[in-house]
């Protein structure tokens, strides 16, 4: 890997590897944020892969436990964590999905347990930066302080920070991203993280045309025109006659439901239909109460009253299940059977994930319960309160 690298990614490399030197010969190194930026194709990736082989190797000899981990890579999202092989941030430092400031701890159990782990954490990486918020910061910035019981206000906890990723890329969802926030309670990115940006294109060495076309396309201001060039090479890729079942891309949810509707007709003889079964908590009894839906979606969730659902449909996978498993947000599988109860009601669906010999046994208690759901799509979840 390391052979493979040019000079740029090789000082980046080269720069961490000297601080877990130093780190080894207790010279007190200097902490050091680093935010690791470029395009698409420039090797991002491959570079935090090799420092964290590295840096891991180094810095294992610091602690007498194995099962201590000096160097942690995470990413806000299922899928980047998979591709990375690492866990999501809420799920490697126990951050809840509904944040809110100011920071609120963890307990003494569960932080003494996350200190078992982490309590040597040297170097943090972080991937897809760009979909990190700046409330999600805060709370990593809180959660290694209260790891490392640092009394003082350092950054971190004095843990050293290598962000990678592309502001030009996915924004944080529902939240601004983190070179806009102006906020100095919670701003822990302005004046802290040193920029390093990639520009050499790896990955398409053999086709720099089309790579550097698609670059101008992700630096181009809104209303600004693409040059006449890049428009016709784009319109090479156009293609009259194709494959249905590859996977389209649309501006709304209608017509992405359409569309879905359309080929579960074409594509699946026996089309089931399932409605959802909503309830109400009584806050005074806690008593669950079934009740009638008028609106096509529910009003606080936005979940779908209605699914269609058949034999050979491919589905996917929008809550991450266990990303250590390759069962992430974003991850196709196929509906291969659906068993019926007595009364006809849907009973179990087996859904085929991608991954070699792994089957997904999904069960339905009539149709009262619907946590099965979640195998298949939050968004065919109900809300259940405390049920």
């Amino acid at each position: 890997m390391l052979r493979s690298l040019n000079k740029l990614q090789m000082d980046v490399f080269y720069k961490v590897r000297e601080f877990c030197l130093n780190k080894i010969h207790r010279k007190n190194p200097e902490q050091f944020m680093l935010f690791l930026s470029g395009g698409a194709g420039t090797g991002k990736s491959y570079v935090i892969k090799s420092i964290y082989y590295e840096a891991n190797r180094l810095l294992s000899q610091i602690t007498d436990n194995p099962d201590e981990q000096t160097v942690l890579m995470m990413s806000p999202t299922g899928v980047s964590a998979m591709n990375l092989g690492c866990s999501t941030i809420h799920n490697s430092l126990k951050i809840r999905t509904d944040i809110k400031l100011p920071y609120v701890g963890l307990g003494l159990d569960k932080i003494n347990s996350l200190r078992a782990d982490l309590g040597h954490l040297q170097i943090l990486i972080i991937d897809e930066i760009s979909m990190v918020s700046p409330k999600l910061l805060c709370y990593i910035h809180g959660r290694l302080r209260q790891i490392k019981q640092c009394a003082d206000f350092t950054p971190f906890g004095n843990v050293c920070i290598i962000a990678v990723g592309d502001f030009y890329q996915l924004p944080p969802v529902k939240a601004k991203p983190l070179y806009r926030n102006t906020d100095d309670l919670t701003n822990l990115w302005q004046n802290n993280f040193k920029i390093v940006e990639l520009q050499d294109i790896m990955r398409q060495k053999d086709d720099l045309t089309f790579a550097q076309a698609l670059n101008r396309i992700r630096t181009r201001q809104k209303g600004e025109s693409l040059s006449p060039k890049d428009v016709s090479l784009f319109k090479t890729r156009e293609l009259e006659d194709y494959d249905e079942n590859v996977l389209h891309i649309f501006a709304t949810n209608a017509l992405v439901d359409e569309h879905n509707t359309k080929m579960l007709r074409k594509l699946c003889d026996r089309l089931i239909r399932i409605d959802a079964n909503d309830f109400s908590k009584d806050e005074r009894t806690g008593k669950m109460t079934k009740i009638n839906t008028i609106t096509s979606k529910d009003v606080d969730t936005c979940l779908s009253n209605v699914i269609n659902i058949a034999e050979g449909a491919r589905v996917l996978l929008t809550k991450n299940l266990d990303v250590s498993d390759g069962l992430c947000n974003g991850v196709f599988g196929y509906i291969r059977h659906i068993a019926f109860d007595n009364d006809e009601n849907v009973k179990l669906i087996y859904v085929e994930t991608p991954f070699p010999n792994d089957l997904l046994l999904v069960g339905v208690v009539g149709l009262d319960c619907w946590y099965w759901m979640q195998f298949l799509s939050p968004a065919f979840r109900r809300k259940l309160g405390d049920y």
